[in-house]
């Protein structure tokens, strides 16, 4: 009897731990389905900005569903550390739900959680912040090195890029421009607060307060219009000489 609940304790101790992996890498799968949500929406409301809170929510139903993933696995990890074979009959299906029920709320207010909605909401939110440029005017140019404080930087201090050459550009509050990607990177790298990488300033940079750079990105479409409208100027000419 003993050899068997050993072997049998050994077998389902083994079957916690692989099923634990799977629900892991659910979660992180699900997390990466998520932002490929978010970039698509980011496209979208381009077009049609009144789809912002049906956006949010997709986000956050695959926010609730990979929290969920977590608790499970969470759940699973402390059975597998307090499971000891024995003869009496074991309902695991009801230590789980308990495990999964006690540990949801802790994995829905984890702080990767609460900051990847903030991103979210920060780059969904675009009618306000494009209302406000609206203001300044659709003909302005953006002005840079600091000049009337419209963008202080020339170039994303981690890529290097011009602005005009961003593919995805983000500003933080202090109005400096960077590519996302390499941003967030960077702050992540760096335990969520960090010294804005220009030698020019001082102050600190966090995920939460990043936003879409919109003078950037009008001023970008406004060069591609105007070279487009340039080279079939040239094309004409070439036609009618």
């Amino acid at each position: 009897m003993a050899a068997t609940l050993d072997y049998n304790g050994s077998a389902m101790a083994s079957g916690m731990v692989s099923r634990r992996a799977k629900f892991e890498g659910f979660a992180e799968n699900t997390r990466l389905f998520n932002r490929s949500v978010l970039e698509l929406a980011e496209v979208l409301l381009d077009t049609d900005a009144d789809q912002t809170e049906a956006a949010k929510a997709a986000i956050t139903e695959l926010l609730d569903v990979e929290a969920e993933a977590k608790a499970y696995a969470n759940a699973l990890s402390a059975l597998h550390s307090s499971f000891a074979p024995s003869e009496r009959t074991s309902d695991f299906a009801q230590t789980l739900d308990k495990g999964t029920k006690r540990m949801l709320p802790i994995m829905r207010g984890a702080a990767d959680m609460k900051d990847y909605f903030a991103e979210a909401c920060s780059r969904l939110d675009v009618e306000e912040e494009q209302e406000e440029d609206d203001k300044v005017g659709s003909d302005d140019e953006i002005c840079i090195g600091g000049e009337r404080g419209a963008a202080p930087n020339a170039y994303c201090p981690l890529s290097g890029k011009p602005l005009m050459e961003i593919d995805d550009p983000v500003e933080d509050a202090k109005g400096y421009v960077y590519e996302r990607h390499d941003v967030v990177f960077y702050i992540n790298s760096n335990h969520g607060s960090v010294k804005c990488p220009s030698t020019a300033t001082q102050h600190m940079i966090t995920i939460p307060e990043l936003k879409r750079a919109h003078k950037v990105i009008r001023q970008q479409r406004q060069q591609k219009i105007h070279g487009t409208q340039k080279q079939s100027q040239a094309d004409v000419v070439d036609v009618d000489d």
